[in-house]
């Protein structure tokens, strides 16, 4: 009987260590990305024109797609939120 209960000891001691590693790793997952997140779009303008190089981008400039484009990436960085 003694085996069993050293066992089931060393048993709960390796999950909970599991445990509170995984929980430690979700916040510090979560800071870094609350970090990046603000460097990150620091950087980015969307009023600015980027000049076309190739013949799709050539082909498609087009004001209703560039709008178009430019909503989907407001709506989704909200939904993010």
């Amino acid at each position: 009987m003694d085996l069993v209960s050293e066992g089931l000891s060393f048993t709960l001691l390796g999950m909970s260590c599991v445990f509170l590693f995984l929980t430690l790793m979700v916040f510090v997952l979560k800071i870094q990305g609350i970090i990046l997140e603000k460097f990150s779009n620091a950087g980015i303008n969307l009023s600015e024109d980027l000049p076309c190089t190739n013949q799709i981008c050539q082909s498609t400039n087009d004001t209703e797609l560039l709008a178009a484009i430019s909503v989907a990436i407001i709506r989704y960085k909200k939904s993010k939120i």
